[in-house]
């Protein structure tokens, strides 16, 4: 479940949404599928932050959680808005396809994770991309055939 007080407007298609003319807005259309990432952060017994787990999910799709509003009063609350998400595996050379892929920061050289970083986050210079997961194992220097 991804939950959220607001969200930009390039995600109403994944919401099955569209604008159908200014300020006209229809549902239950076709889902747009997506892909996101999210990082953890790892502990051990001397540090909470002994590193971070990078998540990477492909091919997912959205379906709009109910909605409860409440009517104006003395103590509102922010209303957030909730999706259950389902995913389509996409191909990974040489194994059996998948929709999420986790990175362990502490098993991976600084430069190699930065760079991955950088593609997935973007920077000053450069705009964020999704990798497949073959452009995640070679650019990380995986082994892209299965043994």
């Amino acid at each position: 479940t991804i939950e959220a007080y607001t969200y930009p407007d390039e995600w109403a298609a994944c919401d099955g949404s569209a604008s159908v003319a200014t300020g006209v807005t229809i549902g239950q259309q076709k889902r747009k599928a997506f892909g996101f990432s999210w990082v953890t952060t790892k502990g051990n017994d001397i540090t909470d932050e002994a590193g971070q787990k990078i998540h990477v999910v492909w091919n997912s799709t959205a379906s709009p959680s109910d909605k409860s509003h409440e009517t104006v009063n003395e103590n509102p609350d922010a209303e957030t808005f909730s999706w259950e998400c389902d995913t389509t595996p996409t191909q990974v050379t040489g194994y059996k396809p998948t929709a999420h892929m986790t990175i362990n920061s502490t098993l991976i050289e600084a430069a190699k994770l930065k760079l991955l970083e950088d593609k997935i986050y973007g920077t000053e210079n450069g705009e964020s991309t999704l990798p497949t997961p073959d452009e995640v194992i070679k650019l990380l220097g995986g082994i892209t055939d299965a043994a």
